[in-house]
């Protein structure tokens, strides 16, 4: 649109410049600049947002003679402009101020690439004996691999994406879940950079505490598969569930149901096969997983208009808000030889780009 009014004008250079310029605000700079993009260099990250300021500038320039300002335009509108700017920020800064503070920190993760504010997704942790473990990919490559908290890759690279990690309990085994031409699978690695091997159709694994098997999701349906004897088993569960987790003892399961009118986490004792409804709500719960001692149990829900952490006491019967802030915040796993909880979360970056964070297991629930 403005090159040809540039050509129309004669300025066929100024035209041919411009456009150029436009296409190179649309060139994947970020893909090359992504790696340096940290701490001081972190405006690389921006580069489209710099050649867009560029642009502006060149517009502004090359247009200026067809704007007839007076000097009282001038001076009517950009004290206007000013103060609108003036209350815009007073605005962010009191709303950001008046959010409810729930003490989460930053996990670190060792690596320069996870240190970098935008641009990659760390998310689905899960602890084992001593490592922990996540997703994580760049948001533009769309390749999800696993890594450990020490910023080394769990599993080697591959043209297949990794989902939803869970480790042993003794560390020395990780399944993940993968999509095959549509067709969720559960694959297992046997060990750190030893690449995974298919299992069985499913997703959302979580091992059962002494190794021999794990539980899982196929079609809404919760299935047991042994490892050993590579035979699965239907639960006799009804409802289209998902997110199973087993207990650290074993002997219970917690998952959720989607229902008509939202979703509900259920508990399942294994020695009975009764169920038990836990929470409804009308908004998405999931990740639920229990405590150490089994009493307790964390989740994940989209209630009062934002995605927080919650925690029930099965014990007590009572809810508990763990998360205030307005960000996306999902996936907890109990963390209890550190006394913490650990989650997922996009604030302070937004977008969807989340990274690991922890709050400490609240008094009310130790």
């Amino acid at each position: 649109f403005f090159a040809r009014i540039l050509v129309d004008q004669g300025k066929t250079y100024h035209a041919v410049g411009l456009g150029t310029l436009y296409a190179v605000i649309n060139l994947p700079h970020y893909m090359k600049l992504k790696a340096f993009a940290v701490g001081w260099l972190t405006p690389l990250a921006y580069t489209r947002l710099g050649f867009l300021l560029v642009f502006l500038l060149s517009v502004i320039l090359l247009f200026r003679p067809f704007v007839k300002w007076s000097k009282r335009d001038v001076l009517f509108y950009l004290p206007l402009l000013g103060l609108l700017a003036g209350l815009n920020t007073v605005f962010g800064y009191l709303s950001f101020g008046s959010e409810p503070q729930d003490g989460a920190l930053r996990l670190n993760v060792s690596g320069s690439q996870f240190q970098r504010h935008l641009g990659l997704i760390v998310q689905a942790p899960d602890l084992g004996l001593e490592k922990t473990v996540f997703s994580y990919c760049e948001i533009l490559d769309d390749r999800y691999g696993i890594f450990s908290i020490e910023g080394q890759p769990w599993t080697p690279e591959s043209p297949r994406n990794y989902y939803n990690p869970d480790l042993a309990s003794d560390d020395t085994s990780l399944l993940v879940q993968t999509v095959e031409n549509g067709r969720r699978e559960i694959w297992r690695s046997k060990g750190v950079g030893k690449p995974p091997a298919f299992l069985i159709e499913g997703a959302t694994p979580s091992w059962e505490p002494n190794g021999t098997g794990f539980v899982f999701e196929r079609g809404g349906k919760l299935y047991i598969f042994d490892v050993v004897t590579a035979v699965e088993t239907w639960l006799p569960v009804d409802g289209n569930c998902y997110d199973p987790r087993y207990s650290t003892q074993g002997d219970s399961l917690v998952y959720g149901v989607k229902e008509k009118d939202g979703t509900s986490l259920r508990y399942l004792d294994l020695s009975t096969f009764t169920e038990k409804i836990l929470f409804r709500s009308k908004g998405h719960i999931e990740s639920p997983q229990f405590s150490h001692d089994g009493r307790k149990i964390v989740f994940s829900a989209d209630l009062e208009n934002s995605q927080d952490i919650w925690a029930l006491d099965l014990v007590k019967n009572t809810l508990l808000r763990l998360t205030l802030n307005s960000a996306l915040d999902r996936d907890p796993v109990w963390d209890q030889a550190h006394s913490r909880i650990v989650f997922a979360s996009d604030r302070g970056r937004g977008l969807g780009c989340t990274t690991l964070f922890w709050i400490p297991i609240p008094e009310e629930l130790r």
